[in-house]
């Protein structure tokens, strides 16, 4: 199966570590380029993995002083100098929430303020966006209309691989508004779901029992490896003929296969 052209881009882009570049003057503007909602697919620092994209990220550029989003626990502001280039960002919390009483949230929470705060280069390639200093990278992309919008509103039964199949029924739907449903015979799980070109990241997978029966282990473990699949890393999407979707994750390149229902 092709790698998608962002996809690569993603793994180009969070493999190259840039330096700083000439300072700009305290006046300029942001670059309109940069201008709009980003979502983080990755941070790393110093060659750790900081945050893997499940965490719902996002960096909204609007102004040099109009700058900001939200981190996995918390609200930030941000004010920007530069562009394309040399660029600098300086990224303070607005509020904190109730989930950063996660110690694990709070972490990535700090570890992605200090790397943002810390940019000195800002790039754009094959629209991933990556903003890095010399010990950090933070890579981004911004959900746009593609192929796959057919998606929405459609649902779709497991066909492959059987071994999920025989355990559960499990069927996939899509929303109008980013929700993805996977819903088994006694279990459904909610996520919010990105589509860039054939890339698909699913955050925040909700789940709960509210099926027709009782769980039996092996459905439990079967809908733990269908969510574990499709939310672990970013995963590629395809559409083979009128009535087939493959959903291939980038970690283990194991495709699943599904039919129009």
């Amino acid at each position: 199966m092709r790698r998608p052209a962002a996809l690569a881009a993603i793994g180009a882009a969070t493999a190259l570590l840039l330096a700083g570049c000439a300072t700009p003057t305290p006046a300029s503007p942001p670059d309109p380029q940069l201008a709009g909602t980003w979502h983080l697919v990755q941070a790393t620092e110093r060659g750790t993995t900081v945050a893997s994209g499940a965490e719902e990220i996002t960096l909204t550029i609007g102004s040099a002083k109009n700058t900001g989003g939200s981190s996995p626990c918390s609200f930030y502001h941000a004010s920007i100098r530069g562009g394309l280039g040399a660029i600098f960002i300086d990224a303070a919390i607005l509020e904190r929430g109730a989930d950063c009483s996660d110690e694990s949230l709070l972490h990535i929470d700090d570890q992605y303020i200090a790397a943002l705060s810390a940019t000195t280069v800002a790039s754009i390639d094959d629209g991933v966006l990556v903003l890095s200093s010399p010990d950090s990278s933070l890579v981004y992309i911004k959900p746009t209309a593609s192929s796959l919008g057919t998606l929405q509103n459609t649902t779709w039964s497991l066909v492959e691989p059987p071994n999920l199949r025989d355990s559960t029924s499990v069927r996939l739907t899509f929303g109008t508004h980013n929700e993805l449903t996977i819903t088994t015979s006694c279990s459904q799980s909610i996520a919010h779901y990105l589509l860039v070109e054939d890339i698909i990241i699913l955050r925040g997978v909700q789940e709960s029992d509210e099926g027709s029966r009782a769980c039996t282990s092996a459905d439990r473990e079967a809908r733990d490896v269908l969510t574990g699949q499709l939310t672990a890393d970013v995963s590629a999407a395809t559409i083979d003929g009128p009535a087939t979707l493959v959903l291939t994750n980038r970690g283990n390149e194991q495709p699943m296969l599904w039919r129009a229902s």
